[in-house]
């Protein structure tokens, strides 16, 4: 039985588990991340930014902020995905490439995973 019977629509938990893993929908998964990987990985290269702040107890809860451009601006506060068991905030720097060029402030943010 699922440990959530109201949402499981009488799926069993393996079922559940193959539709909520998004790497089996996406043949190129891997793929796709490694290049997300690449272009943040270039972008950090040269971009404005304080990295590694610690904001909890465990050395995993540390974040990035990509400082604005301008004055008053924006702030894009972006939490990876991975349901706490995968991925990396390095995985997802390239999401500041997109906003702080245009003036605003991002923040990614990492977080311990469940072991």
């Amino acid at each position: 039985m699922p440990d959530h019977p109201e949402a499981a629509a009488g799926l069993d938990q393996a079922e559940l588990d193959r539709q909520y893993n998004n790497r089996e929908h996406v043949a190129n998964s891997a793929e796709l991340m490694d290049a997300y990987k690449r272009r943040g990985d270039a972008y950090a290269k040269t971009a404005a930014k304080v990295t590694n702040i610690a904001f909890g107890p465990s050395p995993a809860e540390v974040l990035d902020i990509y400082p604005a451009t301008s004055g008053k601006a924006p702030v894009l506060i972006y939490l990876h995905g991975g349901y706490w068991y995968s991925r990396h905030k390095d995985d997802f720097r390239f999401i500041a490439g997109g906003f702080q060029p245009q003036g605003a402030m991002t923040v990614v943010v990492n977080y311990a995973l469940i072991p």
